[in-house]
């Protein structure tokens, strides 16, 4: 299961609870994205490239905060592809257009 939310300013919800993780297959993969902000899995807790997994209730937790740092020279790269369009656009229109062009 892979938990990703985010909330602009916010901590993340915790929109899964332990209770839930009880239905799961034991040796279930959860990866909580989210966990940079909180984590959206009640049980979740940063973890670290060198250590990255728990187990909670069976299942395996996997909460690395940053988990673009592992790939660093990869991140960025798709980051940059990902972002360059827009760039352009505001380059080309300016914001206010660019925007109004979206």
């Amino acid at each position: 299961m892979i938990g990703s939310v985010y909330v602009v300013g916010k901590e993340a919800p915790k929109v899964i609870t332990k209770q839930m993780l009880k239905v799961m297959k034991p040796g279930s993969v959860l990866v909580d994205i989210s966990i940079d902000q909180g984590g959206c899995v009640e049980t979740s807790k940063p973890t670290t490239h060198d250590d990255p997994v728990f187990i909670e209730e069976e299942v395996v937790h996997y909460c690395v905060t940053n988990m673009p740092g592992a790939v660093p020279l990869t991140a960025s790269l798709a980051l940059n592809q990902a972002t360059l369009p827009y760039i352009e656009k505001i380059a080309d229109l300016g914001l206010d257009e660019a925007c109004k062009a979206r």
